[in-house]
């Protein structure tokens, strides 16, 4: 009997030790620091947890219960946004620094969050590289600079069609990843010319019900 009770307690300890998700998040120049882990749900943002690092800026979430699927995120004790990643593995590591989160990241365990801060930092220098063209261009649109305002345009169409092929680039390299399902959502639904009816004008509704019926095409209702 008492064989049978310790193989009992024995596996009942086993079992509360194992964990559906574990990850682990240091952050160098934060120690004995208090953090959230929180979603994303429409366009608001709710804590799922919280947790105060050690002495070297580790911390550890950890559950029983699987995560769902998504964009996360990790916020400061005043709730401030510090940066998203990525949860659809559950089991990985993330460490960075306080000096720049996204930049200095290192993922280990996550093949997701590899691609994921790989285009949190491609974006990034998007932003720099447009940004001159975009102050440019609402400049010469006040001065009514014809010239000046095509000018600009092109480059930040140019600049725009390289994170839009960034984008592409991942959806057919990791075509099983979220943010590449994420990425497929984001695109532009192709607007076939409209045809002609029997009154020899063009369809005026056609754009507007194409656009309407297709909406969803990239959309993959099969992942929660």
């Amino acid at each position: 009997m008492y064989k049978r009770l310790s193989v009992l307690v024995l596996l009942s300890i086993l079992v509360n030790q194992i964990q559906a998700y574990n990850i682990t998040i240091k952050i160098k120049g934060a120690p004995n620091t208090k953090f959230f882990i929180g979603y994303y749900y429409g366009d608001k943002q709710y804590i799922k947890d919280s947790i105060v690092t050690d002495a070297t800026g580790k911390m550890v979430f950890k559950g029983k219960e699987k995560l769902q699927g998504g964009i996360y995120l990790i916020a400061s004790n005043d709730k401030a946004l510090l940066f998203d990643f990525v949860v659809t593995e559950q089991e990985f590591q993330l460490e960075t620094d306080t000096t720049d989160y996204n930049a200095n990241m290192k993922v280990k365990g996550s093949v997701e969050n590899t691609a994921f801060f790989d285009y949190t930092n491609f974006t990034t220098k998007i932003a720099k590289e447009i940004g001159p063209y975009e102050k440019a261009f609402k400049k010469a649109k006040e001065n009514k600079d014809t010239a000046a305002l095509s000018a600009a345009r092109n480059k930040v169409i140019e600049i725009e069609q390289k994170l839009n092929d960034y984008r592409e680039n991942v959806t057919k390299t990791n075509p099983g990843l979220l943010i590449s399902k994420v990425f497929r959502m984001m695109k532009d639904i192709p607007q076939p010319d409209a045809p002609i009816l029997p009154n020899g004008r063009q369809d005026s509704l056609y754009t507007y019900n194409y656009y309407r019926y297709h909406y969803f095409d990239y959309f993959d209702f099969s992942d929660d």
